[in-house]
């Protein structure tokens, strides 16, 4: 089962990404970490991404949320038809077919594998926060909030949604009513059991077009109504009129009276009869007032039960909800199905830890072209080039000899008849460098006085490692991280950002050795080095020690070179437990240390 993985690995391994890894190999599904991709974890069917970004540091919790990341990602691997995905042609649509996905998913998963419902709970917990109601949300999202809150806390059992779905239960009442809400329920509960993706867009169609059947209705309802009212307020105008009739009758003098007696005698009665139902329906007097005043009551008794019903809306106020949530635009709708997202953000905010934070700048995006080492490099750094260049072709180069067997060499053949069989030819394959580098370069103000000599000898060993097809990737820091070349770019087409660094600003060693992990861990070589150049004066070395702690969980070599006296050079090994670590009395000897820190990397 699932469960027992993360409990062989949950208290003794606190690198997430090697137990995403695990665990994923458990599920069968593949887990890749791309170190230049953004914050976010998706997949494309087939393989599932993440960032080293969402978390460095492990505990319990951190453990809980990486197995729902990967459970829920797994599930869409497993269940889901990345064709039938954005079909929808309204925006309401394609976030209700999304949510039923989810649900349908991670309904079908715990079959397969039946400990992730209880990572899917756990989950659920730590998410509570992304489903809150907050603000003043539309309609639109308040149908989905309440549609995906009910769902998970009724269908997939994650009781710590309940009270949010009450909250947005509730908020659904007042706007749609109690008729709509079961209609929209009755189809979306069909996803649940559902063989593929598009039974959930088709149910996703079905709700839009009973809600547009729904709308329709209530708009007809109170259509109804509107006429109804009309009718009764003639009525109401023609008893009025007659009322005021028989009064004029009884203003008469005796006179007038006996002589319009008998002509009147129909009238008289009619007016009677009408005094008479006035009266009844008026509760007293019988008077045109009267009767205003008793319909008055009537609709005040209504209103008073309709509200402690629960406030169920009218007919024209449901249609107008229904009509502004079916025509809601994408970011007037809030997003309830971003799972993967919402779990790489929290494991994002809980991995802080008293690291210093990195802030990497692109301050040389934009620079192309080659390095070009300052005046009198050359001549002062060939020999340790050559060198640099004489270690890496032992590991690079191929070696052909002569050998009884192998390939027949022609210009040899003749030498058969002397009695000599090593006419053939054997080329033994040299086993190449599998090693992968990063080196980061300090540019803080303390390294004024040699940032040249710094630069040129980092860029005349990038030029031997770019010769050979060592992988290697290449920054500056101070108080930020400036990328000059990573492990996907071409080092001759930005070589020259190394010519535009300068020294100033402060010394994040820590954050420069975050990085270096960030770009190392996803590499395969053998062997990862992070090769640091600095005066050996950072801002911290608390986090610096954190930070190297970091490059050992991942096995990762940590080699510096200290410009500096051996003293120097000591005191900063005694404070930070490095791989190795060489010396520079003098900038000529810059180039020197950096040899020897490769030489033992490779």
């Amino acid at each position: 089962m699932r469960t027992s993985v993360t409990k062989k690995m949950g208290s003794s391994m606190r690198a997430l990404p090697i137990v995403a890894q695990a665990i994923g190999a458990s599920m069968g599904v593949k887990v890749i970490f791309e170190s230049h991709r953004q914050l976010k974890a998706r997949t494309d069917g087939k393989v599932i991404y993440l960032s080293p970004h969402i978390g460095n540091f492990g505990d319990n919790e951190m453990v809980e949320i990486l197995n729902g990341l990967l459970d829920h990602e797994a599930a869409h691997v497993r269940f889901t038809d990345f064709n039938e995905v954005g079909k929808c042609r309204t925006p309401f649509t394609k976030k209700c077919q999304n949510i039923l996905e989810d649900i349908r998913i991670e309904d079908a998963l715990p079959r397969c594998y039946p400990g992730t419902k209880e990572n899917l709970k756990k989950t659920a917990t730590h998410l509570k926060g992304y489903f809150e109601l907050n603000g003043v949300p539309g309609m639109a999202s308040i149908m989905l909030g309440w549609l995906v809150t009910s769902m998970r806390s009724e269908i997939l059992d994650q009781d710590a949604l309940s009270d949010i779905a009450d909250q947005w239960k509730e908020k659904a009442l007042e706007a749609f009513g109690q008729k709509v809400m079961n209609e929209v329920m009755s189809l979306a509960k069909t996803c649940v059991g559902s063989p593929t993706t598009r039974d959930c867009r088709v149910i996703a169609e079905k709700i839009e077009k009973k809600l547009k059947e729904l709308q329709k209705e209530n708009e007809q309802s109170e259509k109804n109504q509107g006429d109804g009212d009309e009718s009764d307020q003639s009525d109401s105008q023609d008893q009025d009129q007659n009322q005021s009739k028989k009064s004029e009758q009884g203003n008469k003098s005796p006179e007038e009276g006996e002589e319009s007696s008998e002509a009147d005698c129909g009238d008289s009665e009619d007016a009677s009869s009408s005094e008479g139902q006035d009266s009844d329906e008026g509760g007293s007097g019988g008077s045109g007032k009267d009767s205003d005043s008793g319909s008055g009551d009537d609709s005040s008794d209504s209103g008073g039960n309709c509200a402690s019903a629960g406030d169920e809306p009218d007919a024209d106020e449901i249609a107008k909800a229904i009509s502004e949530a079916l025509g809601a635009g994408e970011d007037e709708i809030r997003e309830f199905a971003e799972t993967s997202e919402h779990l790489a953000e929290k494991m994002e905010s809980e991995s802080k830890d008293t690291i210093e934070t990195d802030r990497v700048v692109d301050a040389f995006k934009s620079r192309k072209g080659q390095f070009k080492p300052s005046v009198g490099c050359l001549s002062g750094t060939r020999l340790v080039v050559n060198r640099i260049d004489a270690l890496l072709q032992a590991k690079t180069l191929d070696l052909d000899y002569s050998s009884s067997a192998g390939k027949l060499n022609t210009r040899r053949f003749c030498q058969v008849e002397a009695g000599r069989l090593d006419v053939f030819t054997k080329r033994d394959e040299a086993p190449g460098l599998d090693t992968a580098v990063v080196c980061v370069v300090d540019q803080s103000g303390s390294m004024s006085s040699c940032m040249q000599k710094a630069v040129d000898a980092t860029g005349m060993v990038a030029e031997c490692l770019n010769r050979h097809a060592v992988p290697f990737s290449l920054a500056s820091f101070d108080d930020a991280i400036y990328p000059i070349k990573q492990f996907h770019e071409g080092w001759k087409s930005v070589g020259q950002r190394l010519n535009f660094i300068a020294a100033h600003g402060g010394t994040q060693m820590g954050s420069a050795t975050q990085y270096a992990v960030r770009e190392l861990f996803t590499r395969r070589e053998s062997r990862r080095v992070f090769l640091l150049v600095t005066d050996g004066q950072p801002a911290s070395f608390d986090a610096l020690n954190l930070s190297v702690e970091e490059c050992r969980k991942y096995g990762l070599e940590v080699r510096v070179v200290v410009i500096g006296s051996k003293t120097d050079a000591e005191r900063f090994a005694s404070k930070v437990a490095v791989n190795g670590c060489a010396y520079a009395e003098n900038t000529e000897m810059i180039p020197w240390a950096i040899y020897e820190c490769l030489k033992e990397s490779v």
